[in-house]
């Protein structure tokens, strides 16, 4: 059944949602409803269509599977983070993959989402492999499943490094995300639905760079409806003379970098501005080999929050001054994905937030917008929801 675009369908299906990690048998697990108390014939979920969905798609049972293969991973396989989430992709052939997330070490951490599409890929490479026939195109994914393994308190929501993928060439803008959410206190379980392209509006289809052959000074400056709300204490107002400076500063890097790193594919400067100081730094791409690199914003950031504010009083302890906050960054480059979707997740959790302002350069025009008009599901309720 196709249902119309932002309709609120409702249905009553089973739903198994144990309210927290049991490590008994699943047959002997007590079967939290949404509300704590158990029904015999489940409880109505509530499915919020932003999309309409395709026929013949059984999304219940899909998200029961899932769930269940985030709890076993909760029990079996425990997390440094304590936090456990499991992705379901389905290509467009059909062929799926499913995971949960693993956490073998601190440093290094392997998201659910990206794993699943990993698997799913290589699911159909294996299938190829044993035709005798010409292989196909890699098809593209169609459909994601994120559910975590306690509702009461996580939502699955991908992160930042996760939505880099959504971002690229595998994930078609109409591909469809579908999760099952945690819901306001004594009400069941959200489903909802979204496409790729309305959880990246700036970056799918977006591949241009942020660089200009005229004047700064000439450019006219846009600000987004969010760069645009009531100034607070934290985010001082940005002047539209402050943005073309800030990205002068960005410029400037940008040209240093491009002559010294001769090799480097994709060079960006980045200058970036904090408050209350009004100190301006910056900083570009460092590249270590041709496929490992650090980001000039998050090199430029990391220079930023390492040295002392120059307000300090002399006399007081370096070890108890608080880096200032972040209040805009400026990119500047040939990279066709500016500004980086990884770098923003990092920024807004480290002396950034999702109202940090962003400055890009597009159609001969400087963006200012927030990590919120870039990131607007990670960031919907103002505040980062997954690490």
């Amino acid at each position: 059944m196709n249902l119309p675009p932002f309709n609120v369908f409702f249905k009553t299906v089973p739903s198994p949602l144990p309210q927290r990690y049991d490590r008994r048998p699943h047959s002997e697990q007590t079967k939290f409803q949404g509300r704590g108390s158990q029904t015999p014939n489940g409880d109505t979920v509530e499915f919020s269509a932003a999309t309409p969905i395709p026929p013949g798609e059984s999304h219940q049972q899909h998200l029961e599977r899932l769930q269940r293969h985030a709890q076993t991973a909760a029990r079996l396989a425990p997390n440094y983070s304590g936090r456990h989430y499991a992705a379901l992709v389905k290509l467009a052939d059909g062929t799926e993959g499913m995971s949960a997330n693993v956490e073998a070490s601190r440093q290094l951490t392997l998201c659910d989402l990206r794993l699943a599409i990993g698997a799913a890929q290589n699911q159909w490479i294996q299938k190829q492999s044993q035709q005798q026939q010409t292989p196909s195109p890699l098809p593209p994914v169609k459909t994601i499943y994120l559910v975590s393994a306690n509702l009461k308190d996580d939502h699955p929501i991908p992160c930042a490094d996760c939505q880099e993928w959504l971002a690229s060439p595998i994930c078609p803008p109409d591909a469809s995300v579908i999760s099952l959410e945690k819901n306001t206190a004594g009400k069941p379980p959200l489903m909802r639905q979204r496409s790729v392209r309305e959880m990246l509006p700036l970056y799918k289809g977006r591949a241009i760079t942020s660089k200009t052959q005229h004047p700064l000074a000439e450019l006219p400056v846009t600000f987004s409806t969010l760069a645009t709300t009531r100034p607070t204490e934290q985010y001082p107002p940005l002047t539209k003379q402050a943005a073309r400076e800030l990205m002068d500063q960005a410029q400037t890097a940008y040209l240093a970098n491009r002559s010294l790193a001769r090799d480097s594919k994709v060079p960006t400067g980045v200058a970036m501005l904090l408050y209350p100081s009004g100190r301006l730094i910056t900083g570009a791409r460092v590249d270590w080999s041709t496929r490992w690199h650090v980001p000039a914003d998050l090199a430029t950031v990391a220079a930023g929050l390492t040295q002392r504010n120059p307000q300090t009083p002399a006399d007081e302890d370096a070890a108890n001054t608080k880096p200032e906050k972040i209040q805009a960054v400026a990119y500047y480059g040939d990279d066709t994905q500016l500004p980086p979707i990884t770098s923003l997740g990092r920024i807004a959790r480290n002396r950034g937030s999702a109202e940090t302002r962003i400055l890009t350069i597009e159609d001969d025009t400087i963006q200012v917008r927030t990590i919120k008009d870039f990131l607007p599901e990670l960031y919907r309720d103002g505040k980062n929801k997954a690490e």
